[in-house]
Order: C-alpha cells, then structure tokens, then sequence
C-alpha cells in the first residue's frame, strides 16, 4: 500500500500505514489552523519551520495539501491560499 503527501503535484511524504497517516495528517492540520504560528517571528514564520520538521522537507504552505492512496486521490487536507 502506498500512501504518499502531495503539496500540489510535488510528493513531499510517503508513509506505509493508515495510522501514521492520520497521525500526520492531524499534525499538519493543527499547525495550519493555529492562529500564533503565523505571526511573525524574530528569524522566521512558525508554520514552515514546524512542517518542514514534520515532513522533513520543504513545503510550501499556501499549496493544496492532498493525500493519495495507490496512486489516487484519498483526501484533500486543505485547498490553494489560505
């Protein structure tokens, strides 16, 4: 079973189970729907660091956030903007 995290077309995370996915998938939602880490900081904004730490790569924050199972999509986390 392939489980695989797309930022807009770009594949930013593959996990192998639907427990982790969820996991990650409540993960991203929450620090997306937190209101402090957008505000801005003294180096950078909250949200990108904590999803790059998350996904362990670089996202961009503002693309649609999608999870697709077996090469079709399952769920869309959240839509283009904000």
């Amino acid at each position: 079973m392939s489980i695989e995290f797309k930022s807009g077309r770009k594949v930013v995370k593959s996990v192998s189970s639907i427990d982790e996915a969820n996991t990650l998938s409540r993960k991203l939602i929450a620090i997306r729907n937190d209101d402090s880490m957008w505000e801005i900081g003294e180096s950078e904004m909250g949200a990108w660091s904590a999803m790059d730490e998350v996904l362990g790569t670089s996202v961009d924050v503002f693309a649609a956030m999608s999870i697709w199972l077996n090469g079709k999509k399952a769920r869309t986390l959240w839509s283009k903007g904000f």
